[in-house]
């Protein structure tokens, strides 16, 4: 009984009438109308979050929450009904002939098919997935050899056509992101800045005051290998002179092959997941002063990295981690070896004090301002009005 008024009390009616059809129905969807709108958009994506969009604890666990709430916003202010359904729902909506289909896979492939007259936009949020997969099983077989492990392959990507079905791909990324996609693919594909899910206002003097320059920070999520974090304990292992902090879940495998020699080092701190808004994280983060991520497969500079980036660290990081300014603000790891973070480090230990300084304010304020809701929210729209136009153009010409 305490569960349910708990329940009812964060959630509210319209959200149990939702809880109970997705549990009971297997229906995972939002639908949005108003009168008047005589246009209608499928959303391929994830609709818990307009029933929690008042839930700001909800909301920081992931910039894609309030971002789905801004795509939903513009299609609304540009005169569409829309109905936003869990992109790998069982149950597909068939109520409505869609004008546009947008999203992610499976459930994009399924509706473009229904609807193939509509105006077709993949929203892809990683590197092409046959780049992933390939790197996956790269860097898995690279651990499994040299270690003589067994770690299977983990975070692969079912194969989908949604890039072919697509007539635009809006990509969450990079110039780098894009070369990880088949040249033929290039024309239809348009970049967006994503947000941040990091919204503690730091000062940057405190920072300027805490900082340690052999603090090293990794921050990251499931698929260990592939985000570099064996790469960067073999080399940090010998290092005893620097300060290693391991924010984020570690592969169960991984984990048991290096836990004896963590355990038995006084420099290298493992605290599991934290949320990045959290005390705990922000406390670390003002001590730290260079944070390595040597991913094989990112849309861009993943969240982690923005979130490093605004609390003043300076990211070294891979390409395919990394954004179009990061020689100027940071250092992009040549390859996925030991050799480079061997490297990356020599590099970083080779800034005087002016130059660390400096990229601390920089990475700062270039943070703030590249990625936020806002400006997520302006490249949105601006894109989508444009290939509405140009879709409809296409059409009047046909």
């Amino acid at each position: 009984m305490k569960l349910f008024f708990s329940i009812f009390t964060n959630w509210g009616f319209k959200k149990i009438v939702y809880l109970i059809r997705s549990k009971i129905f297997g229906e995972k969807r939002f639908v949005y109308y108003k009168k008047g709108n005589e246009k209608w958009a499928y959303i391929s994506y994830i609709p818990d979050v307009f029933y929690r969009r008042d839930d700001e604890r909800y909301l920081n666990t992931h910039q894609n929450k309030r971002e789905i709430l801004v795509i939903g916003d513009v299609f609304a202010k540009l005169g569409y009904n829309f109905v936003v359904e869990l992109f790998n729902s069982s149950k597909i909506s068939d109520k409505y002939y869609y004008d546009i289909v947008f999203g992610l896979e499976p459930n994009f492939c399924i509706q473009a098919k229904k609807n193939p007259n509509a105006l077709k936009i993949y929203y892809a949020t990683g590197a092409y997935f046959k780049h992933q997969n390939l790197v996956i099983k790269d860097r898995t077989d690279y651990f499994n050899n040299k270690h003589k492990c067994n770690v299977p392959y983990y975070r692969l990507v079912a194969e989908h056509s949604a890039c072919d079905m697509a007539d635009f791909i809006f990509q969450i990324g990079s110039k780098y992101t894009l070369q990880t996609y088949p040249e033929k693919l290039i024309y239809k594909m348009s970049t967006l800045h994503q947000s941040s899910n990091f919204y503690r206002h730091l000062s940057i003097q405190d920072k300027l005051s805490c900082y340690k320059r052999n603090e090293y920070l990794w921050l990251g999520g499931s698929g260990s290998i592939l985000k570099g974090l064996d790469l960067i304990l073999d080399y940090f292992i010998q290092r005893t002179d620097c300060i290693l902090h391991i924010v984020g879940g570690i592969d169960n495998e991984v984990n048991r092959y290096y836990a004896k020699k963590i355990n038995n080092s006084n420099h290298i701190h493992v605290y599991g997941f934290l949320d990045v808004n959290s005390e705990q994280f922000v406390q670390i983060a003002k001590h730290v002063t260079f944070y390595l991520f040597p991913s094989a497969s990112e849309g861009g500079a993943p969240g982690s990295v923005i979130a490093a980036m605004k609390c003043g660290i300076i990211p070294i990081v891979s390409k395919y981690a990394s954004f179009d300014e990061i020689e100027e603000l940071g250092y992009r790891l040549d390859d996925f070896s030991i050799r480079s973070i061997e490297d990356a480090v020599k590099w970083s230990e080779s800034l005087c004090e002016q130059q660390v300084e400096r990229l601390i304010k920089a990475n700062f304020d270039y943070a703030q301002k590249k990625w936020n809701i806002n400006v997520f929210s302006k490249e949105f729209e601006y894109l989508l009005k444009e290939k509405i136009k140009c879709y409809m153009d296409e059409g009047d010409n046909a």
